[in-house]
């Protein structure tokens, strides 16, 4: 038995001389200690004994009470001489943090060390011991049983700094270079860092709502240690479209291509001629202004690279790019990389979560308005482009030509305003309405000119891995881009040219293969997208023609008690108000009603938390409300991918439904 003193949470003395076999008040802390010995490169770690009560046989850093009279320094020291048999001096301790947790304030130290030190291992607590290297910790978790709250600290505490000590003893080169790049010094699992602004002032508003919602698909998940191990793929959070082959005339296109000597010559920057005569072709018969000619084209190396040479071009420091709320938070950093401002117009359920035109016009003039006032002068920064996506992701709403009002009307606010209207029209082909496809901006003779269209083969043709864009823009703006290609990467690629070429072409036997090879898509996506109804609302809510097949294939999958539960409607979650796709591969689904609700520890307060409740549990990912700047913060909504293969779905959202059932 030992005696601890009690403090409050601000570490105020309540109580000396605690019984550790005596409760603890609600409230009230004891104090203890956690020591990750490091010797610049390595930890060393001890396995706990198999006689302990609790992680029997499970990895750990070295720690434990702070007992009566004593302040954590000094029970750190007593700690490391205890269970590691070596005696350090107060400088080789540095403090990393002091938590609150459960009954317990907990103060994190580094002991740095030689590497060299003799250790004499505590034989009635600890079986061996073993120094890890930084590259070992990174999934330690994965591979062996690790107290799993102290895993946790040395993710949030630990890590870096012991990546900062290691840096040093790197090149001076490497060093120099981390002194202006800080974020590479400790590497990141998941998703890369989503960048910064050029005068390191953090994202704030709803563009740090997205960063902060894109961190937890780094580090905060992927170091989880989960109930299902790390092999198993639960995420319907993924981007990428359905596996399916590549749309055939552009995969012929390109195998033509690599029999022929073209790819031993340099392409010209804005791409071959004959590719862009063909898409112009293309462009006139989809419903584009006839007056584009091939000198309003230029292909690039994705739309994602596409946007960042408009952006390149169109933008000066503090202009603003306008996008609608919810977005694609990939797009919205990259106005603040390059020194502008991305500002939010926020979609409403009540107007079909399609753009209103007066509110678009009138945000515009104010945030012009506001940036007048605040920085007067003959050019004051101002909204130069507002970014639309037409079908919209994540909504998957579409304005085709029975919008075409309202496409117009946005169109010429835009213009009006001055501003260039970006049209992304990347899911396109993929409107569950064939007859009623997005209708291009740039299809007003009075408007084209003003409008940027970006176009790729990443959503719809089945080559995503070909990172193959273009842009349609006034011949000025294409001028600029060829410029900025010459000045990067000197010319085009053949093989992109080719494959665009290849889709967006023209042709009745064209046109056989693209309507027999998207009705087939169109199809496959709609039970998808019927297989999450069906979940959601219960299955007589999914499509009358498919509640059959879809009760074989849940039949055919899960386990019989399993069944009535997943053609059930879901307890406490539904799709967005008006929120049901018109193309695409993504729905939006509402948990609002779980907030509070609990399970053990954890209570669900917000999607981030949500999401780590799900993930911990059966590795369930979605994108959350955050990360694409959804408009209300007091809703918990997830963007939900239905891309995958079915039985894949239906998996997910089985074990979704259990998860839900456990929260009280």
């Amino acid at each position: 038995m030992e005696y601890w003193d009690l403090y409050d949470a601000n570490l105020k003395l309540i109580l000396r001389r605690h019984s550790s076999d005596q409760p603890i008040p609600r409230g009230i802390y004891h104090l203890s200690v956690e020591v990750w010995p490091f010797d610049g490169q390595r930890f060393f770690l001890t396995k706990r004994s198999m006689c302990k009560k609790y992680y029997p046989g499970c990895w750990e850093c070295t720690g434990g009470h702070v007992i009566s009279g004593e302040h954590f320094l000094e029970a750190a020291q007593r700690e490391v001489q205890e269970e590691l048999g070596i005696q350090c001096e107060e400088d080789q301790f540095s403090t990393l943090s002091v938590d609150v947790k459960d009954k317990h304030i907990v103060s994190v130290f580094m002991l740095h060390l030689q590497g060299d030190e003799s250790f004499t291992l505590s034989g009635s607590e600890i079986e061996t011991g073993k120094w890890f290297s930084l590259q070992e910790m990174e999934s330690l978790h994965l591979d062996i049983d690790f107290v799993p709250h102290q895993f946790a600290r040395y993710i949030e505490h630990v890590r870096k700094q012991a990546f900062e000590v290691y840096s040093k003893s790197k090149p001076t080169s490497i060093q120099t270079m981390l002194a202006h790049h800080s974020e590479l010094c400790v590497p990141k699992r998941g998703l890369p860092d989503s960048g910064h602004r050029p005068d390191n002032v953090p994202f704030t508003g709803v563009l740090g709502s997205i960063k902060e919602a894109f961190e937890i698909y780094g580090d905060r998940l992927y170091t989880k240690k989960t109930v299902l191990p790390e092999s198993v793929n639960n995420s319907l959070g993924s981007g990428s479209p359905l596996r399916y082959p590549p749309f055939p005339p552009a995969a012929q296109a390109v195998r033509e291509l690599l029999d022929k000597t073209d790819l031993s010559q340099y392409a010209f920057p804005a791409g071959d001629i004959g590719c862009r005569r063909s898409i112009c072709e293309y462009l006139h018969q989809e419903g584009f202004c006839g007056k584009i000619t091939p000198d309003n084209l230029i292909f690039t190396d994705s739309t994602t690279h596409a946007f960042h040479l408009v952006l390149q071009m169109i933008l000066r420091p503090g202009d603003v790019i306008l996008f609608t709320s919810p977005t694609y938070g990939l797009f919205a950093f990259e106005p603040e990389r390059l020194g502008g401002t991305s500002a939010f117009l926020p979609l409403e359920a009540e107007n079909g979560w399609l753009v209103d035109p007066s509110k678009l016009d009138s945000t515009i003039g104010s945030i012009n308005e506001y940036l007048s006032s605040l920085l007067p002068g003959v050019n004051p920064p101002r909204v130069v482009a507002f970014f639309q996506q037409n079908p919209h992701n994540p909504t998957g709403k579409v304005m085709g030509k029975r919008q075409a009002t309202l496409v117009k009307q946005i169109a010429s606010v835009c213009r009006n305003r001055g501003v260039f209207l970006i049209d992304d029209i990347l899911y396109r082909d993929l409107s569950f309405d064939g007859d009623n496809l997005a209708l291009p901006a740039a299809h007003f003779e009075d408007e084209y000119q003003n409008v940027i269209t970006l176009m790729g083969l990443s959503k719809c043709y089945g080559m995503a891995g070909m990172r193959a864009g273009i842009v349609v823009a006034d011949e000025v703006l294409i001028r600029g881009i060829r410029n900025l290609i010459f000045q990067s990467i000197d010319s085009a690629s053949h093989l992109n040219a080719a494959a665009l070429a290849g889709a967006f072409a023209v042709g009745e036997d064209h046109a056989a293969v693209y309507n027999e090879y998207f009705a087939d898509i169109r199809k496959e996506y709609w039970l998808r997208l019927n297989l999450v109804i069906a979940a959601v609302r219960g299955i007589e809510a999914a499509d009358s023609k498919l509640q059959q097949k879809i009760r074989e294939m849940v039949v055919q999958q899960l386990e019989p008690d399993q069944q009535a539960l997943w053609l059930s409607p879901m307890e406490n979650v539904d799709f967005v108000k008006h929120s049901m796709p018109d193309a695409g591969f993504f729905c939006l689904l509402d948990f609002t009603s779980l907030r509070g609700k609990s399970c053990g520890d954890t209570v669900i307060t917000d999607d981030l938390s949500l999401l780590d409740y799900l993930f911990s549990r059966y590795r369930i990912n979605f994108i959350t409300g955050k990360s694409i700047g959804w408009p209300d913060p007091q809703q918990i909504i997830m963007r939900v991918s239905f891309s995958c293969e079915p039985e894949k779905i239906i998996r997910v959202l089985n074990y979704l439904k259990i998860e839900i059932q456990r929260l009280q």
